[in-house]
């Protein structure tokens, strides 16, 4: 099994090819103020892939990194 650590290691960089590919907007990475994914709100997110760690952030309902991102926009555990 790989460690979380090194999961993050190996995804820093690349998160404008994880998450179109797991189904997040390529337009919503593009923009800022737009309609957040998460909690709907409008013009209150933006996408800024802070440190390669695909980082956003909403007004609304909070910030995180690539990984809450997918979590919160699927709803996965």
């Amino acid at each position: 099994m790989i460690a979380q650590e090194n999961i993050s290691d190996i995804a820093t960089g690349q998160w404008h090819y994880i998450h179109p590919a797991l189904g997040v907007p390529v337009e919503w990475m593009t923009k800022t103020g737009k309609p957040c994914l998460i909690c709907g709100g409008h013009d209150r997110s933006s996408y800024d892939d802070k440190e390669g760690r695909g980082t956003y952030l909403c007004r609304g309902c909070g910030a995180g990194d690539g990984f809450t991102l997918l979590q919160k926009y699927h709803g996965w555990d």
